[in-house]
């Protein structure tokens, strides 16, 4: 591409704007037709498996689903509770799993459907238009989208965690017969692609790349009286080890992968980020300062809520980037209970009955109160965000 950009602006330069396009129109067009197609390649190719039929079809009648009105908010879920970490946005949707349910509402509080899932312990994990349900220290597990039950499955051994990608892979780690734990990589159709048995650590969180391509897991262990973390990150795709990372006495709740292909680990004394392709890692300590809550957003990175005082009446708000690098926002006097952290950088905070809504770069630009406990809160834009209270949910919009 950039020798026919040169070659256009040394023929340009040769004769002129009139010379050039009356002599040269042949070859104006040959060289602006294979521009044209170089451009298409740049921004066509590496989304060419959106174009498959089935995923078109799929895509329009997940539209069609998501569009109508319904009786509006708040509504309320089939079952008697909504766990914190069972209610996301789907899209622009909510999605929701309760002790006995699994429901989806549009923008508009339009139910898209509502199904049983019978399991005991249920664990929500959300892709961009699959979800995956799994039964936690269960061997069952099921794959929805927004127009029908994809996959109802199981293990023989317990499930200990799993995820989706917007590819329609998915992982799981379990327990083992023979090792601590198994880690399994499926395609969309059902087909392992990888498989490893970990005989060093016990797994506690896994996650794929969007692509499906990469897996990371963290997995612990006791080690002389010491608590020791392990963080690896595979090449789902050819079966090999791309890095792996040792941390001592930190325990991670939680990990990601980002846009950038890069992984975020949420722990209880630091976060760590992994730069995969590069085979490097920054970590920020928390210094002492309790984690109150986090989020993690695959396109900004994390936000961090780390109290400063014993009584948690006041919190560092802290975001760290896709590479690992952090800046304190703001400090509110808030207990944070919740963060929610929108892709234009805004943060949602809640504080008890309390919410504080901050721009990327510290400022307050909302506050409110609620009458009732909340439990939870998701940004669904920039502009509004869907609240739980126990299983019920609402939507705040504000400007």
């Amino acid at each position: 591409m950039k020798v026919i950009l040169k070659n256009l602006s040394k023929y340009y330069a040769k004769w002129g704007v009139k010379r050039f396009f009356s002599y040269n129109s042949v070859k104006l067009k040959k060289m602006s037709t294979i521009f044209v197609f170089c451009l298409l390649c740049v921004f066509l190719v590496p989304k060419i498996e959106s174009f498959h039929p089935k995923k078109i079809v799929d895509s329009i009648q997940d539209a069609v689903l998501s569009f109508g009105f319904g009786g509006g908010f708040p509504i309320e879920a089939n079952g008697n509770k909504v766990d914190c970490k069972n209610f996301k946005t789907f899209g622009r949707d909510l999605i929701m799993v309760s002790d006995t349910s699994f429901i989806c509402f549009n923008t508009n509080a339009k139910k898209i459907f509502d199904r049983p899932h019978g399991f005991t312990r249920p664990i929500l994990k959300c892709s961009k238009n699959r979800a995956l349900i799994y039964d936690l220290s269960g061997s069952s597990f099921k794959i929805e989208s927004r127009n029908k039950s994809i996959l109802a499955s199981s293990f023989l051994e317990n499930i200990i965690c799993g995820n989706i990608s917007d590819n329609g892979n998915y992982v799981f780690a379990t327990e083992s017969k023979d090792y601590l734990s198994d880690l399994m990589v499926f395609s969309e159709d059902s087909k392992e692609i990888f498989k490893h048995c970990f005989s060093d650590c016990f797994l506690n969180n896994v996650s794929l790349s969007k692509d499906g391509k990469l897996v990371a897991v963290s997995g612990l262990l006791a080690q002389e009286g010491a608590l020791k973390s392990l963080i690896y990150v595979f090449d789902a795709e050819f079966g090999k080890l791309k890095t792996k990372v040792e941390y001592q006495d930190v325990l991670f709740l939680d990990l990601a992968f980002l846009n950038n292909s890069n992984v975020v680990a949420i722990g209880d004394n630091l976060t760590s980020v992994i730069r995969v392709f590069q085979n490097k890692q920054e970590s920020y300590q928390y210094d002492q300062r309790p984690l109150t809550a986090f989020d993690i957003n695959p396109q900004n990175g994390a936000v961090l809520s780390l109290s400063t005082r014993a009584d948690f009446a006041q919190c560092d708000i802290v975001s760290i980037n896709g590479d690992g690098k952090n800046q304190t926002i703001t400090q509110t006097e808030l207990n944070a209970t919740a963060l929610s952290y929108n892709n234009n950088g805004t943060i949602a905070l809640l504080g008890g009955e309390k919410l504080n809504v901050y721009s990327k770069y510290g400022k307050n630009i909302y506050s409110s109160s609620f009458e009732t406990n909340v439990k939870t809160i998701d940004m669904r834009s920039s502009r509004s965000m869907y609240i739980l209270e126990s299983n019920r949910a609402s939507v705040l919009d504000f400007a």
